[in-house]
């Protein structure tokens, strides 16, 4: 599970509208694809970098439990974020039939 800065539980859920934060006693909050500028993860820390419409721009942190959870969380971010802003298919290179995994590479 995650949490934010102030220590509150909550449910975080990536889907094709965006990312979604949902406190334990709260709301959901969603970040559509188009609001979010920026995500990087740190330590035990995945951060995004938003840019609603009506507002100001805000980063957002959640904390994990590991390390590893934050850069699982960043990745599968990464690639849904990437998905869903592409304008146009990627063309497939001619060797594309002998590549597996992901086009991404993760430090």
């Amino acid at each position: 599970g995650c949490m934010t800065e102030e220590g509150v539980k909550m449910l975080l859920s990536v889907s094709h509208r965006g990312l979604e934060k949902q406190p334990e006693s709260g709301d959901v909050v969603l970040y559509t694809w188009p609001e979010v500028t920026k995500m990087f993860h740190k330590k035990k820390r995945f951060i995004i970098k938003t840019l609603p419409p009506e507002g100001a721009p805000q980063l957002v942190s959640f904390l994990f439990n590991q390390r590893r959870a934050a850069k699982e969380v960043w990745k599968m971010v990464l690639e849904q974020h990437d998905f869903f802003r592409l304008e146009f298919p990627l063309q497939p290179s001619k060797l594309a039939f002998l590549k597996l995994g992901s086009k991404f590479r993760y430090s």
